[in-house]
């Protein structure tokens, strides 16, 4: 399986307004670069565009000479340009499932999606000799512009042991993960209905000694990826690794993260610009319903079995 796709290439060619709206949904999908394209004064600034995403990400302009087509923009950046690169061209938030698109990629599939490309900088055409660069080399994937519209996503908040993977005690390594039975396809049913995932988890493991928070990220990260291979995502997630009787005297505190408190919950509403009533949350204890409660949002007591069985009904029954 090859790599997730890590950076996106955007083609500005009008005025930047729509921006931060767009850049927020590739984060959801494990993208952390942007390199913007414009043949004008690049605005607003790269700092200030970051400063708006939910997730850290670096941004970067590049200016290419004005009358160039896509194709020859693209040619300009080059040597910016990872190995594998998400394209856009225009400034539009993505109506479909952009996991359709990079579960295809990271299989070796050809997948298009309407104003979207996977593309190899090795195969980014270069122009004959003596082709000034405002001429086209070669013809990029055929794409569609879209209007621009603003999208407000409801949200999935997802424990992780006993919802996501099989609780087996202080799970901190991909050795001892096991997914749920559905839980996959759980999330990319939910990416496909237009849904925020993310998960928040209790991690006093940490606290107790069994593994460090840099497995706890490592882990996160696999499951997101393996989420994203699957076709859907998990766009964010948050963990608390405090405990009052931790044997590691840093994690020795209570917090307001660590559920029942909603600490969790309300820092990505938060970071996110949620609204809490198109939020459900799913949890396998009574602490997860008690978090949600006290953030405003719907809870779910997940009590096992095939998860894409339990979402599915009461994500249906959300929407309608």
């Amino acid at each position: 399986m090859r790599a997730t796709v890590r950076q996106c290439v955007v083609l500005v060619d009008g005025p930047g307004n729509a921006l931060p709206e767009m850049l927020r949904e590739f984060p959801r999908f494990g993208v952390n670069e942007f390199l913007l394209l414009t043949a004008q004064e690049p605005q607003p600034p790269a700092e200030a565009l970051a400063a708006k995403l939910p997730r850290p990400a670096r941004i970067a302009w590049c200016r290419y000479p004005a009358g160039a087509s896509a194709g020859a923009a693209l040619f300009h950046a080059r040597d910016l340009l990872h190995d594998r690169f998400l394209w856009s061209e225009g400034t539009a938030p993505l109506a479909g499932n952009l996991g359709d698109l990079l579960a295809a990629s990271a299989r070796g599939d050809t997948f298009r999606f309407p104003g979207v490309a996977v593309l190899e900088r090795r195969l980014v055409p270069s122009p004959p000799p003596g082709w000034p660069d405002t001429a086209a080399p070669a013809a990029l994937p055929n794409t569609q512009r879209r209007g621009n519209t603003l999208i407000r996503r409801p949200a999935l908040f997802l424990d992780r042991d006993g919802v996501i993977n099989v609780d087996h005690g202080y799970v901190g390594t991909r050795d001892r993960f096991e997914w749920v039975d559905g839980a996959r396809e759980a999330i990319r049913f939910a990416t496909q209905a237009g849904w925020h995932v993310f998960i928040v988890t209790n991690q006093s493991g940490v606290a107790r000694g069994k593994y460090t928070e840099a497995d706890v990220r490592t882990l996160l990260d696999w499951i997101a990826d393996e989420a994203r291979a699957a076709g859907g995502t998990i766009d964010d997630d948050r963990y608390c690794p405090f405990h009052e009787d931790a044997v590691i005297d840093a994690y020795r505190r209570g917090s307001d993260w660590r559920k029942p408190a909603p600490g969790m919950l309300l820092d990505l509403i938060r970071a996110w610009d949620l609204t809490p009533a198109r939020c459900i949350m799913i949890g396998d204890q009574a602490t997860d319903m008690v978090a949600a409660e006290r953030a405003g949002i719907s809870g779910h007591l997940f009590r096992g079995g095939n998860l894409l069985e339990f979402v599915r009904p009461v994500l249906n029954q959300f929407s309608r």
